[in-house]
This record gives structure tokens, sequence and C-alpha cells, in this order.
């Protein structure tokens, strides 16, 4: 007849686990081991997380840091329907918009321009003249008006008091010709403003 098994004797111990420590050090490995395969999967998905932005980054086109995003605004403007302002300037501005804006009922002629030393100039061309219009654009605390005659125009002259926080209105310019406002505004320094000013006023109707 066959002995039966004698108890393990545990190292640690020194004696045979009792059944509440044989379920003790059970239940420890069984936690042990969830942890270990919870961490493992979370590694895998941070692996693969991983895996997948790299391959987007990869795939995803990315703008051409030469592109040209200027635009003819001489073809545009003669395609506009109706008489609109279309300045002629020097060698090295770049329009990057000439559109209508604004609803069908208050729409205006725009013109965007990047000036040769980077700065920002807009002129906007209302079919009718609003008082408050200046008013609805100048930053806070704006200076001004002052007249200001570029070739042979009078414009009345508004400068914000900070340009770093007056955002494309540092310099907001306006004139009338019959029932059409003309609004120029921007970033540009005082020299290439006014070339631009004197441009668009040769223009005029």
């Amino acid at each position: 007849m066959a002995r039966a098994r004698e108890p393990r004797i545990v190292a640690e111990l020194g004696r045979p686990e009792t059944p509440d420590e044989t379920a003790e050090r059970k239940a420890a490995n069984s936690a042990r081991y969830r942890a270990s395969k919870t961490t493992r999967n979370l590694a895998a998905a941070l692996v693969a997380t991983v895996a997948i932005v790299v391959a987007l980054v990869a795939v995803v086109v990315r703008p051409d840091p030469g592109l040209d995003l200027s635009v003819d605004w001489h073809a545009i403007a003669a395609q506009a329907g109706e008489p609109v302002v279309d300045p002629e300037l020097p060698a090295g501005w770049t329009a990057n918009a000439a559109e209508f804006r604004g609803s069908t009922d208050e729409r205006y002629w725009y013109l965007g321009f990047v000036t040769p030393r980077s700065g920002f100039v807009a002129v906007e061309q209302h079919d009718a003249v609003d008082d408050d219009l200046v008013k609805h654009t100048l930053p806070d605390h704006s200076t001004g008006p002052q007249t200001q005659t570029v070739g042979g125009v009078a414009w009345q002259a508004w400068t914000a008091p900070d340009a770093a926080t007056a955002g494309n209105y540092a310099r907001v310019w306006e004139t009338t010709a019959g029932s059409t406002q003309f609004l120029v505004y921007g970033t540009a320094d005082l020299d290439e403003f006014t070339t631009f000013v004197e441009a668009v006023g040769e223009d005029l109707p």
C-alpha cells in the first residue's frame, strides 16, 4: 500500500504550509501575474499608438515651404464684373487675397498684400459710405484722425497706440470717392504703407 505524500516543507518557514498560507501564496502569485500582464498590455498599446502616429506623420502631405500662395490680383479684378480698385505696385509686393467679402447686401471688394519687407497691408472698397466703418475697425485709443494727402488724395489717418496689440490695424486710413468708401489698413512700415496708399489713390474712380 502506497504511503501518503508528506507535505512539502517550505524553506522560508522551515515547515509545511498551512492550508491558509497556501491559499495566500497562490492568491499573491495570481495578483503578481495579473499586474505583470496589465503592464505588458499597456506597453504593447503604447508601442502600437506610437507606431500609428509615426505612420500618420509619414503619410500626411505637408505643405511645400516653397509653395507660392500668391494670387494674380489684376486678373481677378478684371473678372470682378464691376469697377474695383486694382493698384499697380512695384516688384516685391505679393497679393494673398483678392475677392469680394461680406454678405450679399453688404459685400465689399478686398485686396490683401504682403510687402517687400514682410509687412501686411489691405484695402477694402465699400459701395456706400458708412460713418461707423472706421469706428468699428479702429483699435482702442487710436490717435487721429489726421489728414494725410498722398498723390493728391486726402486721407483721414489713425494710428494705434500699440502696434503689437493692434493686430492688422496698426494704421487705418480712410477716404471716399463719390459714394464709394475706401479703407486701407495694415502693419507695414510707414514708407511701404504710403507706397500702397499712393497706388490705391491712383486707381480711385
